[in-house]
């Protein structure tokens, strides 16, 4: 789940905000908690929101993702659970 705001330099006063819902087969509860805990998390400790991504990313090759800093997600639910044990913001949430 991804959730983004920035405000356009021609436009100060226009603020774009973006989700990218979870899976549909994910617990509901724990997905919007989450998503919760980041936007408090972000607003307490101000963090800096990132650039837009105005190319479109599956014409990129792995290079160039890796060079802008563009994070792919886990493959499998292994990957997934492995980032998530080794993490500590979802426990923090739930």
């Amino acid at each position: 789940m991804r959730s983004f705001a920035y405000q356009r330099p021609d436009s100060p006063n226009s603020v774009r905000g973006e989700l990218r819902c979870p899976d549909p087969l994910c617990n509901p509860y724990l997905a919007f908690t989450a998503l919760l805990k980041a936007g408090f998390e972000g607003i307490i400790h101000a963090y800096e929101t990132p650039k837009p991504m105005e190319r479109n990313l599956y014409k990129m090759s792995e290079e160039e993702r890796n060079l802008t800093l563009v994070e792919s997600l886990p493959e499998s639910l292994e990957q997934a659970l492995s980032l998530f044990k080794s993490g500590s913001f979802a426990h923090k949430a739930v």
